[in-house]
């Protein structure tokens, strides 16, 4: 009878000392509220702002002068068939260049929104702070590029000014093109007093 007693005592004890020992910190990645703490931080949030602009390269080429007597597909120093389908004006929507244009300037408009939105949130010693506000202005200029490329090559595409944080809000309808550029007009409007003309190379 002990024994049981002893047994049933463990379980209902391990059952209820379960909670906080199953509660992981995660330790391969950073949330929301782990990031944005440092000027640093802030500054590296940018700069993977900046690294979507590398991906945009070729796709910027194909649906701007590709189709056109201005350039040809031995641009890209490789015999790439979708080159050749933009060159004679044959792809269709189907085609992995339009989905990857598409990520990667949305991507860049996450990670701007997520800059601009804990960037006017937060408080830092004065001259970390200003570093972070220019950085702030920095996301704006790259979200307003961003919509450009969108604007100019899709039309009405989806207004998105707040960071992703769930699945709650991925299906986002399209917005009238007119919307999207004054859009465009405010953050550089607003980004324009904060940023100086000219920066050296430090």
């Amino acid at each position: 009878m002990k024994r049981i007693n002893y047994i049933i005592f463990t379980s209902i004890l391990l059952i209820f000392s379960c909670d906080g020992f199953l509660d992981e910190v995660p330790q391969s990645s950073l949330t929301r509220e782990q990031f944005f703490q440092s000027e640093a931080d802030f500054r590296s949030a940018l700069t993977a702002t900046y690294g979507e602009l590398q991906g945009l390269e070729s796709n910027l080429i194909r649906f701007s002068s590709l189709n056109s007597d201005e350039t040809t597909p031995g641009i890209f120093g490789r015999n790439s068939g979708d080159n050749f389908l933009f060159d004679d004006n044959e792809y269709t929507a189907s085609n992995i260049a339009f989905q990857s244009f598409w990520s990667n300037l949305y991507d860049g408009i996450n990670q701007a929104n997520n800059i601009i939105t804990e960037g006017e949130d937060i408080t830092l010693p004065v001259a970390q702070q200003e570093l972070v506000d220019r950085y702030v202005a920095e996301a704006k200029f790259l979200r307003a590029l961003y919509y450009f490329f969108l604007v100019t090559a899709y039309g009405d595409v989806p207004l998105i000014t707040e960071p992703t944080t769930s699945l709650e809000n991925l299906n986002v309808s399209r917005s009238n093109a007119e919307e999207v550029y004054d859009q465009i007009v405010q953050d550089l409007t607003e980004a324009e007093p904060v940023l100086e003309a000219e920066y050296g190379g430090d």
